[in-house]
């Protein structure tokens, strides 16, 4: 609703990969983790700290938040917005920029969270 611009798609994932970056180093970690879990409020600055978890069942706190674990929340948000059968404005730049926010800044990192991710696809259909 409130991504009509390219830049405000930009700003909306930028702020969406932080924040689950943050909820993450938290150690938090929600087994059904979607746009449809989160509150923007559309007159709001989209910034991390503007955006809600709204759906806290199947939330947890795991005494240990596993890569694998965390790929599984990070593709299950990108799927959101990218999803394969249906354009909503969003690309794969997007989903690039989203785990660039998410990492920190970092390149690097960020490939790194990509390989996960495409991992949790393949595994997609089974228990991870």
């Amino acid at each position: 609703m409130r991504c009509n611009l390219e830049s405000e798609r930009r700003e909306l994932l930028v702020a969406l990969g932080r924040f689950v970056g943050r909820i993450h180093d938290a150690g938090f970690y929600h087994d059904d983790f979607k746009a449809g879990h989160m509150l923007m409020f559309p007159h709001r600055p989209c910034v991390p700290e503007e955006i809600y978890l709204i759906d806290l069942l199947g939330g947890s706190f795991p005494p240990l938040l596993s890569p694998l674990r965390r790929a599984k929340n990070l593709y299950q948000v990108i799927r959101s917005y990218v999803p394969k059968r249906r354009k909503l404005g969003f690309t794969d730049e997007h989903r690039d920029l989203f785990l660039m926010a998410y990492s920190g800044g970092s390149a690097l990192d960020a490939a790194q969270w990509s390989k996960w991710v495409h991992r949790v696809g393949r595994l997609k259909g089974r228990k991870v």
